[in-house]
């Protein structure tokens, strides 16, 4: 698959797997063998949500009309609008595949760094790229329930472990208010959600901040 943003493909169930190359440039002949030959694993992952259908889409309405375009979703686009629907994408936002497996162990949070242990449950060198939403305890329905705030990827050879190390900015924990026109920190209780994508968060924690 060559496309620069998502499409629909019905066919998806009937092939064995979905490579997609985005942009490739000049080189992609000589990149994609490589790939599908298995000298180099795929290591990318979405940053867009990828519907099984454009009906299953949860904001369609990006014509501008009369010159304009009314952001009706206000925060609710991309994964933060799936997650109020029941309707499961075709790839989720975060989603990739590699040459090897992984199995999510553990998460500890201290001060405002988390640490994912994870392992190579496959038979090659791998890379995973480890994912962490943040939503918050209690339920706002006004607000996105969740919202990815931050990442980091790892390598490790087959049976071995990695840990991944993901410090959450300040930024995370901060909401815009209208009324005074700045970020606003807002201390408290949120769950961690780590995992391979949107979709695949194995791995919560519930963690408690402060001013």
């Amino acid at each position: 698959m060559n496309s620069g943003s998502p499409v629909e493909m019905p066919w998806r169930n009937d092939v064995s797997a979905v490579l997609l190359s985005w942009f490739p440039g000049q080189e992609a002949g000589a990149a994609l063998a490589d790939v599908l030959v298995g000298l180099t694993e795929p290591g990318g992952r979405l940053p867009t949500t990828w519907p099984a259908t454009l009906a299953d889409c949860p904001v369609t309405d990006v014509t501008p009309v009369d010159g304009k375009l009314t952001y009706t979703e206000g925060l609710f686009i991309g994964y933060r609008a799936w997650d109020r629907t029941d309707v499961a994408p075709a790839f989720a936002f975060g989603h990739g595949l590699g040459y090897t497996t992984w199995e999510y162990e553990s998460v500890e949070w201290q001060g405002d760094t988390v640490m994912v242990r994870i392992h190579n449950t496959g038979s090659r060198q791998g890379r995973e790229v480890v994912q962490v939403y943040l939503a918050t305890a209690d339920i706002d329905p006004s607000r996105p329930a969740r919202a990815l705030a931050g990442f980091a990827s790892v390598v490790a050879e087959a049976g071995e472990t990695a840990t991944a190390t993901i410090t959450l900015p300040r930024r995370a924990f901060e909401v815009w208010d209208e009324q005074s026109r700045s970020w606003c920190y807002r201390p408290g209780s949120y769950d961690l959600h780590v995992g391979a994508s949107s979709a695949n968060c194995p791995l919560t924690l519930r963690i408690e901040t402060r001013n």
